[in-house]
Parts: structure tokens; C-alpha cells; sequence
């Protein structure tokens, strides 16, 4: 994307169309193209524009079609400025800068001399411009943005664009498959992710997509309901050794890039070359399974592998299933997996220091040890053990009450300490799936006249509009500032904090980063610190 000249190449029936961004570093190698005011200022002389600009086409910038050359003709040709494009997927970005660079817009068509070609060589000679290219077919990307090459042959089916490639195999995209299958194994839920086009489905069954070029937004309504009605008895997941039932959690048509996918939103028609769904079945679990795996069962001559991914907390695993190899298996080798407990958090009243108890018994076991040396009875030895080993399990009791915010008694240092793990427990009651679950989670850090409000609040700080509902999980939570105020039964808080999460759908990880700012009481309720109340007065996205 940071290519000088970028040209966009569409394929469509009965021409190429050529959308040209000559850069202003590149202006003297296509001079041939340029207006005879540009060209009078490097000293060119005349010459019929539209001569010279045919003959470039035909003689340095060509496309030959089934071994005929073809002559393009300039379209149109206009100043403007550089379009800023995302650097990874090369789509032009929402936000123009006004300060992005000049350059030179040209539209050029090369018509077809009779029918539709199965074969287009590009080749482009005597040109020493750095080119970011990209070519389209009926629509479809056929390659990801890469940079032009002095000879490129591409091989066209016109009868499916999606198949359409290059013969390059450094040009293939990375989108190529029809059908992906992705894994996600986590604490309390296994999920099953399709990425596929309608139009491969049609094989094995029926969507009523023959003829159709464009899909309406009332057709794909009708495709979702089939294609999540078929899927459901496809690819079955077996779960520590038991097939386990599907639930169709969500089916949407979703958009892909290298760097991004979502849901499209709002529905709009879609061509049918192009058209992809996204298909997620859940399987609850009690627990981190030990053992799953899917039989793929959806090959034909056309798709005869399947790029699959397996991802748990330990990060994404490729696969590629055949015929000959169709399980996907996941192993649990997580030695320590992440701890998704919820902690309810006790208030104690200060007590004799456990420090001192410790240090006294091994003061006591020092003495009983040295008289034991000296007078050699065994019942001296027996109580200096004894005295040993009480103080070796007092310690750990030392530790919990040096580093917990359990006091009832708070300063600043404690008051954050309490408030970070408040909001984990809260945080982390919705790694459940079930609304039951996470209700029983979040009642053992927030008060029950609290618990509606935090439910719908936090539910909705973590819904990914773009992904169709789903729900990132926290990763972080980082206390920023706090303000301790005490209060008759508890105390007031007012602070701020960053939360860091993320979602895996589709084969990308999704993040979502968001800054927060609240007032809290919090209470002791039965010996247990909880939340009363919460009001937040500022939520931003920061991610």
C-alpha cells in the first residue's frame, strides 16, 4: 500500500476495466499516458493523445486474451489526491486525509475482441514503477493486494469467479477455500464455526440459487434457515468420547479480510459468487474437556480439502482435512490453564498477628531443639518437631493476610486491591454461558438489588455489535484511579479502570479494549464484601 502506483484490474463481461493511480514519483515512467500540458513541461512534443495512449496499451501495458492482444483506450483521466488504504487489505479507508499525496486517475478499458477469454496474460514491459495491483473478477478479489509482476497469466472461469486464479501460486489469496471449519475449546463451552458459500452448499442440498445472480435479502433469510437446519447433522463433534448435540447459536452472511470480519450489517443484496455465511453451533460443558474432535463429512470432487483450526487458550492450530484425514482433534495438554474461578472475598476483623505466632514457634523450636542436645530426652525432640511443624503451616495464613484486601478496615492500597478483584469476579461470572450461572456467579460479589442492572450493563459492554451479538471475554482489567471516601457500613468508591478483552470468530481474534469511569458502595453483606451500588458516568471505547 505504500506503492506509488496502484492499479486495480476488473474483469468483467466483454472487457477489463483498468482503474490506473499513477503516483507523482512515477510521472516519467508513464509519460506516454499523460495530457500534452503535462508532457509540454518536460519538453515532449505533440502527438495525437489518443495515438500515443493506444499504442502504450498495446505495446507496454498489455492484456492478452487467449493469445490475442487487446487494445485498450484511456476512459477518462483526471487530477486528485492518493487513496489511504487499510495496509494489510488494501480496501480504501472511511476517513480521507486531506494532505495525502497527488496523483493522476486513470480509467482504461480493454473490450474483449469475441467472446469471454478462459486465459489473461498481463504483462507489462519497460516499466520501472513500483505497482501495487489487484484484480477482480465479476467482483470477486482474485488476489490479495501484492505488487505487479512483468508477466502474470490468469486462468478465468466464467462459470464460477470464486475459482477463478492465477496461475501464480505467490498471487493465491488467502480466502481460496469455499469451506472453513474452526474449533474454539474453552472452560464451559465447545464451538463449531463454518465459514462456506451457499453456492458450494448447493452440491448437497437444495438453496434455490440456480439462475440467481443476486441474492435479496429476503432470499438469504430463507438460505440461513436451510443451510442451519442441514449443518446441524454435519460434521459431528464428539466430546470426551460422547457425540454431543449441536445448538445453533447464530448464522449470519459476514464479510472477510485479511485483517477483519463481521456481520453484514444492515442485510443489503448480495451477488451469489460472492455471498459467504458464517454458522456457529455450541456444546455446552461442565468443565475444560479433555478430548474433542470433528468428523468432517463434506467432500466432493470440487472440495476435496478443508483448511480447519483448532484454538483453545494456548493460541490457533492449523489443519487441513481430506478424505483420507477428515477427524480434527484437540487434546487437552493445557498443563496450567487459566484460573476462571469466581472469589468471593471474606471480611475479617484484625486479630493477633500471625507474623508473631509464627516467630514463636520457631523461637519455641529453637529452645526445645537446644535441650534436646543437651539432656538427649526424646520427649524434647517430639515437641521441637511438633513446634517446627506448626510454624511451617501457620506461614501460608501469613502470606493470604499480608496480600489480601480482606480487612474491614480499608486504606487506599486495599480499597484498589478489593475493587480489582470485585470486578474480576463480575467479569468473569459471564465466561458461563447459561443466564442462571452467571446470575449465581455475580451474587457473590454484587448485592441482589444490584444484580439486573450489572448483568445487562456489563453483558452489553462486552457484545461486538459487528460480530452478531457475541461476547468477548475480559483479559485484563487494569485499576487506573481511585478515590476512597468511608461511609457508615462500608465505603464509596470512585474510580476508573481499563478492560481488555477478546472473542475468537470466523478464524480472527476480535479485541475490545474500553476505559470506564464509576461510583461504587461497597458493603460487607453476611462477612462478604459485595457491590451495592454502581453508577457509571463515562464508557468510551479506547480499542
Amino acid at each position: 500500500m505504500q506503492s506509488p502506483t496502484i492499479a486495480q484490474y476488473y474483469v468483467e463481461q466483454k472487457s477489463v476495466r483498468l482503474e490506473l493511480e499513477i503516483g507523482l514519483k512515477d510521472v516519467d515512467k508513464f509519460l506516454e499516458l499523460y495530457p500534452e500540458s503535462l508532457r509540454a513541461l518536460k519538453g515532449l512534443p505533440p502527438e495525437d493523445f489518443n495515438i500515443r495512449t493506444q499504442r502504450y496499451l498495446r505495446e507496454k501495458m498489455m492484456l492478452i486474451a487467449d493469445g490475442n492482444a487487446l487494445n485498450g483506450c484511456v476512459t477518462d483521466i483526471r487530477p486528485g489526491t492518493k487513496l489511504l488504504r487499510d495496509p494489510i487489505t488494501g480496501v480504501p479507508l472511511p476517513l480521507q486525509s486531506s494532505n495525502a499525496p497527488n496523483v493522476l486517475h486513470l480509467s482504461i478499458e480493454y473490450p474483449f475482441v469475441h467472446s469471454n477469454p478462459k486465459e489473461l496474460l498481463i504483462k507489462v514491459i519497460d516499466n520501472r514503477a513500483t505497482i501495487g495491483f489487484i484484480l477482480y473478477h465479476m467482483e470477486q478479489a482474485v488476489n490479495d493486494f501484492r505488487y505487479l509482476a512483468h508477466e502474470q497469466t490468469l486462468i478465468l472461469n466464467w462459470e464460477d469467479p470464486f475459482y477463478s486464479a492465477f496461475s501464480s501460486k505467490a498471487l493465491s489469496r488467502q480466502y481460496r477455500h469455499p469451506m472453513s471449519l474452526f474449533l474454539y475449546i474453552e472452560p464451559y463451552e465447545v464451538r463449531k464455526e463454518f465459514v462456506l458459500r451457499p453456492k458450494d452448499l448447493q452440491e448437497w442440498t437444495e438453496l434455490g440459487l440456480e439462475g440467481k445472480e443476486i441474492l435479496t435479502v429476503a432470499d438469504q433469510k430463507v438460505i440461513k434457515t436451510k443451510v442451519a437446519a442441514f449443518l446441524m447433522d454435519r460434521a459431528k463433534v464428539t466430546i470426551d468420547g460422547k457425540e454431543a448435540v449441536p445448538q445453533l447459536d447464530r448464522i449470519h452472511f459476514i464479510e472477510r479480510t485479511l485483517k477483519r470480519s463481521g456481520v453484514i450489517t444492515p442485510p443489503r443484496d448480495l451477488p451469489t459468487s460472492t455471498a459467504t455465511l458464517g454458522i456457529i453451533y455450541t456444546y455446552p460443558v461442565p468443565s475444560l474437556p479433555q478430548k474433542v474432535y470433528v468428523d468432517w463429512d463434506l467432500f466432493s470432487d470440487k472440495i476435496n480439502y478443508i483448511p480447519a483450526t483448532i484454538t483453545d487458550e494456548a493460541g490457533p492450530f492449523y489443519h487441513f482435512l481430506d478424505p483420507d484425514n477428515r477427524k480434527l482433534v484437540w487434546t487437552n495438554y493445557l498443563r496450567f490453564p487459566k484460573d476462571h474461578s469466581i472469589n468471593t472475598v471474606h471480611v475479617t476483623q484484625s486479630t493477633i498477628a500471625l507474623p508473631w505466632i509464627a516467630l514463636l514457634l520457631g523461637t519455641l523450636f529453637l529452645v526445645l531443639i537446644t535441650l534436646y542436645i543437651l539432656r538427649k530426652k526424646k520427649i524434647l525432640l517430639m515437641l521441637a518437631i511438633i513446634s517446627l511443624l506448626a510454624a511451617l503451616l501457620s506461614w501460608p495464613l501469613v502470606k493470604i493476610n499480608i496480600y489480601s484486601p480482606i480487612e474491614a478496615k480499608l486504606d487506599n492500597k486495599d480499597a484498589r486491591l478489593l475493587l480489582h478483584e470485585l470486578l474480576n469476579n463480575v467479569y468473569r461470572s459471564f465466561v458461563f454461558k447459561e443466564e442462571g450461572a452467571i446470575y449465581d456467579a455475580l451474587s457473590k460479589s454484587v448485592d441482589g438489588d444490584l444484580l439486573s442492572d450489572i448483568y445487562l450493563q456489563v453483558k452489553r459492554s462486552l457484545e461486538l455489535k459487528n460480530q452478531g451479538g457475541a461476547e468477548a471475554s475480559v483479559d485484563t482489567i487494569e485499576i487506573k484511579d481511585l478515590k476512597l471516601t468511608e461511609l457508615d457500613n462500608g465505603y464509596a468508591l470512585d474510580g476508573s479502570w481499563d478492560v481488555n478483552g477478546s472473542v475468537g470468530h470466523w478464524g480472527h481474534i476480535h479485541q475490545r479494549a474500553n476505559h470506564y469511569d464509576a461510583e461504587f458502595v461497597i458493603e460487607p453483606v453476611n462477612k462478604v464484601w459485595k457491590i451495592k451500588t454502581m453508577k457509571v458516568y463515562n464508557e468510551e471505547r479506547i480499542k
